[in-house]
């Protein structure tokens, strides 16, 4: 599963991320530790707002994938970096600098998925299961509030769950339910730059809807996030 990073190194037989990390016997080659822990500080940096600092460990990702001239193993450092900024509601179309023709069917897939084009049933199976129930729920008008809830009940990472709220945005306005949920994972979180996106989404949702006291409830707490980063 991509956000558990199994994904983010696959070479020829595969390599697992606990034997990236070291959880395993056989011996892993430093490109691949590196890159794996790279990767790690540079999403946790672009949550929470330190977007150069973010720029530099996915720089210094795929210069370690780059080592070994693998295009799969690029693409999926670039992969991530797009679900992360997504997850943030970033506007973006992703766009690998590794061309369509070195990449993977999964991955083809997933970049699909990500530029908010569904895939079709047969190729929804390579998508990572959490993002699968998201596909399944916006082709058969099941709750997203509820794949949501299900997503946080079986302890699927909380930035897999995040993108599947944002996913759910591209394709129809999230419901203030859900928006409430994509709110409530990244504060639980402290990821400063996904939820000040989703707080303006749930004040300007609210408000639309009539509901002034959530909207300005979104609002006293985006002022204080605004606050405690002038701050920093």
């Amino acid at each position: 599963m991509l956000f558990n990073f199994t994904l983010l190194i696959r070479l020829g037989a595969g390599v697992a991320v606990a034997a990236l990390l070291g959880c395993a016997q056989a011996p892993v080659a430093e490109w691949q530790g590196t890159s794996v822990q790279a990767s790690q500080r540079g999403v946790q940096a672009y949550l929470v707002g330190m977007g150069q600092v973010a720029d530099i460990e996915f720089e210094n990702a795929r210069r370690a994938v780059g080592s070994t001239a693998n295009l799969e193993a690029v693409a999926n450092v670039e992969l991530l970096q797009c679900a992360a900024r997504i997850a943030s509601l970033e506007a973006l179309v992703c766009t690998p600098s590794v061309d369509a023709a070195y990449m993977s069917q999964a991955q083809l897939v997933y970049l699909n998925y990500l530029n908010a084009m569904l895939p079709v049933e047969a190729k929804a199976a390579l998508l990572p299961a959490a993002q699968r129930k998201v596909v399944l729920a916006l082709r058969t008008g099941v709750s997203m509030e509820a794949v949501v809830r299900d997503m946080q009940t079986s302890n699927d990472q909380p930035l897999s769950t995040l993108l599947a709220c944002a996913i759910a945005n591209q394709h129809q306005a999230a419901p203030l339910a859900v928006v409430g949920q994509a709110v409530d994972i990244a504060s639980a979180q402290g990821w400063r730059r996904p939820l000040l996106a989703w707080l303006s989404v749930q004040r300007n949702l609210a408000l639309e809807q009539g509901n002034t006291s959530l909207s300005a409830e979104a609002q006293q707490r985006i002022d204080l996030l605004v606050r405690t980063a002038a701050a920093r």
